[in-house]
């Protein structure tokens, strides 16, 4: 029997992090074990606790999710890392697609595509999902990347 994906959320506005487990929490499937306010809180709670997945916000106080990704990546820690961002311009979507990220989430579709970014990683089709405006343009409405490691 499949346990539940263990997920870490990282996000420095107190009101969205709570709304974000709770649309989480909603699936049987996944289960919110620890929340951070920072960066440097998020990276000291994936490396004790290591969750199966880490929601990180990219601009947060102390480490910023992207300093916070380098460091895991660094470190090799096994834990998949989905960002969760306003930012739809394109530098920061390949600066996250070069740190091997499984996922990147805009805040303002973030209810509906989160769980639909983690249900891919579950499965493991999908390692990048990536829900933009036209900034980014309409081929990089879905990024999908192949996991090498996928089916392993």
């Amino acid at each position: 029997m499949k346990t539940e994906t263990r997920i870490v959320i990282a996000d420095d506005h107190p009101i969205f992090r709570a709304g974000l487990k709770q649309i989480i929490e909603n699936n049987p499937s996944f289960k919110v074990i620890s929340d951070a306010s920072d960066g440097e809180t998020a990276l000291n709670r994936v490396i004790e606790q290591k969750p199966d997945v880490v929601v990180l916000d990219v601009n947060m106080p102390k480490m910023t999710g992207l300093q916070v990704a380098e460091e895991l990546k660094r470190k090799q820690c096994p834990t998949r890392v989905v960002f969760l961002t306003m930012h739809d311009d394109e530098a920061m979507f390949n600066k996250a697609m070069s740190l091997e990220v499984k996922g990147y989430v805009l805040k303002d579709s973030a209810a509906v595509d989160i769980i639909n970014c983690l249900h891919q990683d579950l499965y493991n089709k999908l390692s990048a999902l990536c829900r933009c405006n036209s900034n980014l343009g309409q081929s990089l409405r879905v990024y999908r990347h192949t996991d090498s490691s996928a089916g392993r």
